[in-house]
């Protein structure tokens, strides 16, 4: 059963809750409502798109879907010829066999000299661009949404790592967003998803009132997914693993470790469902520690990267999470001034090393490195 506890991508049975999120993003989907989903780094963006996806999928078939990454852009030709090639997939699945033809795709996309091919993963359309032509992602948008129409489609183009259009040339980043912009506020049948690695920057882009994409989409905000609905998962899991549920001992000590992180909330339990009864509460610690022991080098180098002051906050707050950083009893005990209290704790924030949790504790995202600075203190 430990295919249940995947460390990449996690859907059908592995796919744990997040209901009203997938439902709220699957309306947004039929009903060309443009979203932003933001989250922290391994929380299953991923695995939440893959799930609404497949849930749409399977419900609807004149609904059509396609995900691209923009990890690896560099420059304005890089972004365009990405979102290009994923628009062309999506022609591709909305055109029947029969259709398929260049002619029935120049009045589309004219300018962008389609080509079709059919190859074992069904047909393909590219779309060629000249060099820095920006204004083809605002034609390429508005003619696959048009083509939707005519074909009565509705389509789904998300993009991942969308932060990494703020890291070009800030011209250049300027001018794709207003493209996609432009485009996007006037589609009818398409629906953009938006979503990246970076809380901060794809909040800077989204809610600055300068940039084009203010005010464009709706907000998702994902949190961790809470105690009792991962219980329920948990122990329906157990029951298929061994028969019987898990103590509430052990229960206790999965949630404890991993703070219901999810990427850790996986590797602990993947690890715990090799066993051949039900982990104790003292086996469930010991291969907590393990999973932190082969975390330390990374750990290690993500602490040294920091600041004094900011290893500093860091360790207070790992053994002791606060409502109050800025109160006087709190500097005074670390020793830091407000004023640079004041710089720590947004650096915080935005690099997602802590976190504001239900209770408005200031507590850090990262488990393992929880326990990391929790064991340089004893």
């Amino acid at each position: 059963m430990s295919n249940l506890f995947p460390l990449g991508i996690a859907t059908g049975d592995a796919f744990c809750n997040r209901v009203e999120q997938r439902r709220i993003l699957q309306d947004n989907m039929l009903h060309s409502r443009h979203t932003l989903i933001v989250m922290t780094r391994r929380y299953g963006k991923s695995s939440l798109l893959a799930q609404t996806f497949d849930d749409t999928a399977q419900a609807y078939d004149h609904h059509v879907m396609e995900k691209l990454s923009l990890l690896t852009v560099y420059d304005v030709d890089s972004v365009i010829r990405v979102i290009l090639n994923s628009i062309g997939k999506l022609a591709g699945k909305m055109l029947p066999k029969h259709e398929m033809a260049a002619h029935a795709l120049k009045q589309f996309f004219q300018r962008m000299h389609p080509e079709w091919s059919i190859g074992i993963d069904g047909p393909r359309v590219r779309l060629s661009a000249k060099p820095r032509a920006i204004e083809m992602l605002t034609e390429a948008i508005l003619d696959i949404d048009r083509l939707a129409m005519e074909k009565g489609f509705t389509l789904t183009l998300a993009m991942d790592e969308f932060q990494q259009i703020a890291m070009l040339d800030k011209k250049d980043a300027l001018a794709i967003e207003a493209a996609i912009r432009e485009a996007a506020q006037n589609t009818k049948h398409l629906c953009l998803i938006f979503t990246g690695s970076s809380r901060a920057m794809l909040t800077l882009m989204f809610e600055d009132q300068s940039r084009p994409f203010f005010h464009l989409c709706e907000k998702i905000t994902l949190d961790r997914i809470a105690e009792d609905e991962y219980a329920l998962f948990l122990n329906k899991a157990a029951m298929g693993q061994w028969h019987q549920q898990l103590t509430d001992a052990a229960m206790s000590a999965v949630m404890q470790c991993t703070r219901r992180h999810p990427y850790y909330m996986n590797a602990l339990c993947a690890c715990l469902w090799r066993y051949e009864q039900p982990p104790t509460a003292s086996e469930v610690q010991s291969e907590w520690l393990r999973i932190c022991e082969q975390e330390g080098m990374r750990i290690a180098k993500d602490i040294a990267a920091l600041k004094p002051n900011q290893r500093a906050v860091l360790q207070s707050l790992a053994l002791n999470p606060i409502q109050s950083p800025y109160s006087q009893a709190y500097l005074s005990r670390i020793n830091l001034s407000n004023g640079s209290m004041q710089r720590v704790i947004p650096f915080l924030l935005d690099h997602d090393l802590i976190y504001v949790d239900e209770s408005k504790h200031y507590r850090l995202i990262d488990p393992c490195l929880e326990q990391y600075l929790v064991s340089l203190s004893i």
